[in-house]
């Protein structure tokens, strides 16, 4: 028998639990090559493309290791922009 997998914790930018800087997140936080994984499987597994933008933009805080808020607002500066995803 299989033990049950536990449940995934998703972070919405602002969520982030380090009570530690960007810089200071970044450096503490290695990349959970498993949790990229799991979150790109649930994605492939989930249907509308609102809730595939939330899962790139969770895959793209646990790559970076911090919120994307900083991040998005210096895209945004260079005339980038993206919608914001909808958790499934």
């Amino acid at each position: 028998m299989t033990e049950p997998k536990p449940e995934t914790q998703y972070f919405i930018d602002g969520d982030w639990p380090p009570e530690q800087s960007e810089s200071e997140s970044r450096a503490s936080h290695p990349v959970s090559v498993d949790m990229i994984i799991e979150l790109v499987t649930e994605a492939l597994l989930t249907d509308g493309g609102h809730h595939k933008q939330w899962f790139l933009e969770q895959i793209l805080m646990v790559a970076r290791g911090c919120p994307n808020d900083d991040y998005r607002e210096e895209l945004r500066k260079q005339g980038y922009e993206w919608e914001s995803g909808i958790a499934p």
